[in-house]
């Protein structure tokens, strides 16, 4: 049997290689061991099940060398493993970046330079980094290596530049502003209601408390105080109800490997939430600042109550 693959070449062979460190392909093995010897192969666990392949058994790889010819190269299956997303479970395979270079008549040859940046850059420093990248090839433009072609020219990209992802992230962003919108909206309009329904149920109170002298002023703060109490008292409630679930998400993560099983996107089949600083600010400010608007609100009544009907008030009551 035959089946288009993805391939990647990796550094395996190596004693100290920080690719099979960094990827976690020793954890990521189901059965086998990682390749030793030349022109041998990782398969996605998945995809070995496809192919009915077992361990050990020889598969054939056909492609495209760097200059545009057909190559067939035997290679030896000697692990299967789960990467753990299953667009790439079943259709990756990792061979060795030696054999890669044998192959595809690649030798002294590269295509990519890979740059990573920390997970808690923003996208909008991808392109800062970028035009720093293409500022600095200018050099190499306009005096080339020696062993380079003529129609060589370097070109930096950055993921977003690629595959449609700049698009796709925008989409995202906007999706994701406009639900955290929406909730913070609610949220807010939820808790000024009760504020509000909170003050108007203690009308008597505050006319109570007026009648005995109370200032105006001297109310709309105490009540403002425990509006702010109060407010603060759910948001640390809210907080860790919220961040526990969320610690949950982010430590165990939910599997979607099933409604991920017939999507072509390299999406990693566990679900992860992140518990952020930004996150919590901004579950606590809306919360505090509806209740303690809420209760202001309805206590700003009493300025139009004065003390000379309270007792009338009181004694028709």
């Amino acid at each position: 049997s035959q089946t288009p693959v993805v391939g990647m070449a990796l550094d395996l062979k190596s004693p100290n290689s920080s690719e099979i460190r960094r990827l976690q392909l020793a954890e990521s093995l189901v059965k086998g061991q990682l390749p030793q010897d030349s022109n041998e192969m990782l398969m996605g666990n998945s995809l070995a099940k496809d192919l009915d392949v077992a361990l050990g058994q020889s598969v054939t790889v056909i492609g495209q060398s760097f200059d545009g010819g057909l190559v067939a190269d035997n290679y030896l299956v000697v692990g299967l493993i789960r990467f753990g997303v299953t667009a790439m479970d079943k259709k990756m395979v990792l061979i060795d970046l030696a054999d890669a270079q044998s192959t595809f008549y690649m030798d002294d040859m590269v295509t990519d330079w890979l740059g990573y940046l920390p997970s808690s850059l923003s996208f909008d420093h991808y392109v800062k980094a970028k035009k720093n990248i293409n500022s600095n090839l200018n050099t190499w433009r306009e005096n080339p290596p020696k062993d380079w072609a003529k129609d060589d020219q370097p070109i930096a990209l950055s993921i977003l530049d690629q595959q449609n992802m700049g698009s796709m992230v925008k989409t995202f962003t906007v999706i994701k502003s406009s639900v955290v919108g929406i909730f913070t909206f609610l949220m807010i309009l939820v808790l000024w209601n009760a504020g509000v329904l909170s003050g108007i149920h203690r009308y008597g109170e505050m006319g109570l408390r007026l009648a005995f002298g109370e200032s105006h002023w001297k109310l709309i703060l105490t009540l403002g105080i425990e509006g702010l109490l109060i407010g603060i008292l759910g948001s640390i409630v809210g907080c860790v109800l919220g961040g526990t679930f969320a610690w949950y998400l982010q430590e165990v993560g939910l599997n979607m490997g099933d409604t991920f099983a017939k999507s072509g996107l390299m999406i990693n089949d566990v679900v992860r939430a992140r518990l952020t600083l930004g996150g919590f600010i901004q579950g606590i400010v809306p919360g505090i600042f509806a209740s303690v608007a809420g209760t202001l609100v309805a206590s700003s009544t009493i300025f139009k109550r004065s003390e000379a009907n309270l007792f009338r008030e009181l004694e028709a009551g």
